[in-house]
């Protein structure tokens, strides 16, 4: 029996809806306090997963932090001072060294650029690692929509089943109905009920 999505079989569609409204529940369980029975928009989502999810806060601080590795790489090095004192006999010599390196060649400037590039590709890994978590985000939520609908219509139809099954029962009763036709249709409510606990 085939379920129409995708050409899964139901319970390969139950296990991927399953695992997809895991990672749904996981990130909206680490990023918002447990509030019952209240609709949550994708969008909705999406905002509290950005506000408070540890991976993106770590993406977003790694960012941060290559823009400050560019910055000090721009910076002239600190100079340094050195004292010694020689003593030879009766004559002692103090000698006082202070040394400052001068970027003569443009080497500030190309750490300059290199680091900016650095800082870019950070940052550029970090949207990039926040629209594939948000993608995910988001397949877990549709996936979690289409898992409600599906009850929702196979409820339904149960509902529907259960009427018929009724029906069935009183035109057997009154001899104008089949005893295999009741069967068959109990029979469709045990799929229906197998298809919504699985």
């Amino acid at each position: 029996m085939r379920s129409g999505v995708r050409g899964t079989t139901p319970a390969a569609f139950g296990r991927r809806c399953i695992s997809r409204s895991l990672l749904l529940a996981g990130i909206l369980g680490v990023t918002a306090p447990a509030v019952s029975g209240q609709p949550l928009t994708e969008a909705e989502a999406l905002d509290r997963m950005r506000a408070g999810h540890p991976h993106l806060l770590a993406l977003r601080l790694a960012a941060r932090e290559a823009e400050a590795e560019a910055r000090e790489r721009g910076l002239l090095a600190n100079p340094t001072v050195g004292y010694t004192r020689e003593d030879i006999g009766l004559a002692s010599d103090d000698f006082l060294l202070f040394s400052h390196e001068l970027p003569v060649r443009g080497r500030v400037g190309l750490l300059r650029e290199a680091a900016g590039h650095a800082g870019a590709g950070a940052e550029a890994r970090a949207d990039a690692s926040r629209l594939a978590f948000e993608s995910r985000l988001r397949l877990a939520f549709t996936d979690l929509l289409l898992a409600q609908e599906r009850v929702a219509v196979l409820e339904g139809g149960l509902r529907e089943l259960a009427r018929l099954v009724k029906v069935l029962r009183a035109r057997e009763r009154e001899g104008e109905g089949s005893r295999f036709d009741r069967l068959r249709t109990e029979r469709e409510v045990a799929d229906v009920e197998t298809d919504l606990e699985a």
